[in-house]
């Protein structure tokens, strides 16, 4: 028999008539079936008791059809007396003789463990009762895809028995999450397309409904899917990082940095387009870092131009990669390259590029495969055909990827001219210009995300900015730096980066704020973060304390503990990618964000937001934790240092 079951009793303790339902099962209406032991007795009349498998989720409804109210039961779960489970509509007792329909799950639904904050994997949905991320009872975490025809299956009262109105205020989702909200039952009506990693402050300014029924969450973007929202997300910087780290383990693969696993063309694919082109990490983080990071919107048909082009790539790779050595292997190699090298103008230029960030995010991207099919051609001819390569054609291919190696730094790196000033000093140009930062009254404005900087001159802001910019920029472009080894002259010679530690650091809240308490530091010391635990006010409404977990031992808390807490342990290769949350005076709210998606965080809505990433793609090591307390009670500032390595 199945382990996914549920057996319904007439009366309490597992007595009288029973009726065993095996495997998944959705019945929408309990009066369709009879006990197994009496055939005159409907399902409906009376269920006192029940018992679940050890793969057997159970939701039960109040009406026909999965209306009304519910009650969810999980795995092994025995109730012997249903009426002492509180009632679908009051806090009264006795759900017992009210089961009208149900469905049997072999796997957790989405909506069973709405009231666990600790979000883990790519899919996920925080779905807020109140502005900023916050909620006063009506908190809902959904884990994973699903569909969830009615409201009644979520928005719970802290027992967890009564259904609420569904209010949603604001919206959090994972980073390979797509959600549709709709404004009625059953996927009717209106409906909201909300996509992947979204920060949504107040969900009333993207929807024009105030009513939000029913939703649908996707692990894979939908046919034909259109975001509802006109603006962009918040800089998600987490996710340009992670790109970055994907390409340069790429780049690193090609110079003989890293060992080589299998056929030449498999690294390529299982970084760059690990799920296949539709659910790709690098494509998709791509697309949304440009649409975050530029203000506003790439043109959509645009995006999804480029990105059927770089579907019809990763097709012609996943071929290639299937074929034995061959001449047709090879002939498909250089078709093929020569289809890239004609899709340079789409993806390097253009008028598809409306800011210089938008053309960094696609030449980096794309000039590595680019490099990495001629570099095949030069000096992996041999595994592509099973032949070595004759001499003269040989020299013919390393002459050019070494044109193009040139090609690429120069565009990218800059060459220090006016012609090529370089992609990060081209883009560091436009962020500082009087269109981006200028005064505004006694104050200067950056119009790029709305920073009003007082007591300084617009010509100190520029230059701030223009520093944080550039460092930021220069991190992404960090595999260019690494192109350069390519070059037949370094591969001749067996040159290899010779890395250059940097330091970086990373802060969020106010270091200098009044009130200023103390400051405690941990020293990692070569260990790594293990876990953390968040501990926030019994109002959750500040931040009080946070204590990290080494590879070692833990650390000693910072601030306060308290009974309220948040704490997550990491698995193997997990590491911390960003951090968000608001700050004023204080840390009012603090969430942390893991490379597998792990999404948790304490706090209320108080303070300005703030978003900051992790260096991934330059070797990062985190050196160093700084914590500041105010007034003894609260924290206001953490402070990351980071070594990062560039190349000389």
């Amino acid at each position: 028999m199945s382990n996914c079951y549920v057996i319904f009793y007439s009366s309490d303790n597992y007595s009288s008539q029973s009726k065993r339902f095996d495997d998944p099962i959705e019945v929408p209406d309990a009066s369709d079936y009879y006990y197994d032991t009496d055939s005159d007795k409907k399902l409906s009349d009376s269920i006192d008791s029940l018992k679940t498998g050890s793969q057997g989720w159970l939701t039960v409804f109040s009406k026909e059809n999965y209306k009304g109210g519910l009650a969810k039961f999980y795995p092994n779960d025995n109730t012997p007396k249903l009426d002492d489970i509180y009632r679908f509509d009051s806090n009264d007792k006795g759900i017992g003789d009210t089961i009208e329909s149900f469905i049997l799950y072999d796997s957790c639904p989405n909506y069973f463990d709405i009231d666990d904050p600790v979000m883990t994997g790519q899919t996920w949905v925080k779905l807020y009762g109140d502005e900023n991320y916050a909620g006063s009872g009506c908190n809902n975490y959904l884990h994973g895809a699903g569909n969830i025809p009615d409201n009644y299956f979520i928005n719970l009262d802290s027992s967890k028995s009564v259904a609420m109105f569904f209010g949603v205020k604001s919206i959090i989702t994972g980073p390979r999450t797509w959600l549709e909200i709709y404004n009625a039952l059953d996927y009717g009506g209106d409906k909201t397309c909300i996509g992947p990693g979204l920060f949504i402050e107040d969900f009333d300014l993207f929807s024009s409904s105030s009513k939000r029924y029913s939703i649908k969450v996707y692990d894979s973007e939908p046919s034909g899917w259109v975001n509802s929202y006109e603006e962009p997300s918040i800089v998600i910087e987490m996710m340009q990082y992670s790109t970055t780290s994907k390409i340069e383990s790429v780049v690193n693969d090609l110079i003989g940095m890293i060992p080589e696993v299998g056929d030449v063309i498999d690294t390529l694919m299982d970084i760059l387009w690990p799920l296949g082109p539709d659910g790709s990490e690098v494509w998709h983080d791509l697309q949304y870092y440009i649409a975050s990071v530029t203000q506003e919107l790439m043109d959509e048909i645009a995006i999804k131009d480029l990105n059927n082009r770089l579907a019809g790539i990763h097709n012609l790779l996943t071929y290639i990669q299937q074929l034995n050595p061959s001449e047709d292997r090879l002939n498909d190699m250089k078709n093929l390259h020569d289809t890239i090298i004609n899709e340079r103008s789409n993806f390097l230029g253009g008028n598809n590029r409306t800011f210089p960030e938008t053309q960094i995010a696609y030449q980096v991207a794309f000039s590595t495969i680019d490099l990495f099919t001629g570099w095949a051609l030069a000096y992996k001819y041999e595994e592509l055909r099973g032949e070595p390569c004759p001499a003269d054609n040989e020299q013919v291919y390393i002459s050019a990827l070494d044109g193009d190696v040139a090609m690429y730094t120069r565009i990218i790196l800059g060459d220090g001219t006016d012609e090529y000033p370089g992609s990060v000093e081209a883009a560091v140009a436009w962020r500082i210009s009087p269109e981006m930062i200028y005064n505004q009254g006694d104050a200067v404005y950056d119009a790029y995300n709305g920073f009003v900087y007082s007591g300084v001159t617009v010509e100190e802001a520029r230059n701030q900015v223009a520093e944080e910019y550039r460092k930021k920029l220069n991190l992404y472009i960090a595999p260019v730096e690494l192109y350069q080894y390519l070059s037949s002259e370094n591969i001749s010679q067996g040159i290899r980066p010779v890395p250059v530690v940097e330091q970086f650091t990373t802060s969020m809240g106010d270091p200098n704020a009044q009130g200023a308490s103390g400051t405690s530091q941990d020293d990692l010391n070569g260990n790594t973060i293990t876990g953390v635990e968040i501990y926030t006010d019994s109002a959750n409404q500040y931040v009080v304390g946070i204590q990290f977990f080494y590879s070692a031992q833990a650390s000693g808390v910072h601030g306060q503990t308290t009974s309220t807490s948040v704490r997550a342990d990491f698995e193997e290769g997990e590491f911390i990618v960003g951090f968000y949350g608001r700050s004023g005076s204080w840390l009012d709210q603090l969430f942390i964000r893991t490379n597998t998606g792990r999404d948790f965080g304490v706090g209320g809505p108080g303070g300005k937001p703030f978003y900051v990433a992790t260096p991934q793609g330059v070797d990062a090591v985190l050196m160093s934790i700084e914590v500041n307390t105010c007034y003894s009670s609260y924290l206001s500032a953490l402070i990351l240092n980071f070594d990062i390595h560039t190349y000389e």
